[in-house]
């Protein structure tokens, strides 16, 4: 019986490491996209719920975030700037997608501009400016503290003075 590299169980026991967290941003990043994708595409169909399908798709991107962050935190921390590595790829594909979204409807001419702003004031507005600025603050404290303390990518371990 052959057992994975990659199993779970393995992976839960090492979630505090750097390379786990290195092995799981891929991961990490596809299944937000696959759920931004999901989104969009079902908004295509119930357009009357527009609002709704994209709050509840934020809604999971923050849970997959949040549960992400929780179960790999301590590795992300030690991993050179992996917790504002996720913070941008995130923020980048959602913001994106809003804005991609809110473009496509405005240049569609199906709505008035007035239940447009209405509408998109916070996908497009406020999440990605207040958003941004959380990142921000947290891209000068990562850049302040070097990115790591200590770090350990594929077996190489080396600590930072």
């Amino acid at each position: 019986m052959s057992t994975s590299p990659f199993s779970l169980s393995k992976l839960i026991r090492t979630r505090k490491s750097p390379d786990t967290a290195l092995k799981t941003m891929m991961p990490y990043c596809l299944a937000t996209t696959s759920v931004v994708i999901v989104t969009h595409t079902l908004t295509v169909f119930y357009p009357w719920a527009t609002m709704l399908i994209v709050a509840l798709g934020t809604i999971a991107v923050l849970l997959l975030m949040l549960t992400h962050a929780i179960t790999f935190g301590k590795g992300l921390e030690r991993l050179r700037f992996g917790g504002v590595i996720i913070n941008a790829f995130t923020y980048t594909l959602l913001t994106c997608s809003n804005l991609t979204h809110f473009a496509i409807d405005a240049a569609s001419g199906i709505w008035e501009r007035s239940i447009l702003l209405a509408t998109w004031g916070g996908p497009a507005v406020a999440m990605p400016v207040l958003w941004g600025l959380g990142l921000l603050i947290h891209m000068f404290a990562v850049i302040g503290s070097r990115g790591f303390e200590e770090t350990s990518v594929l077996g190489v371990r080396k600590v930072v003075s």
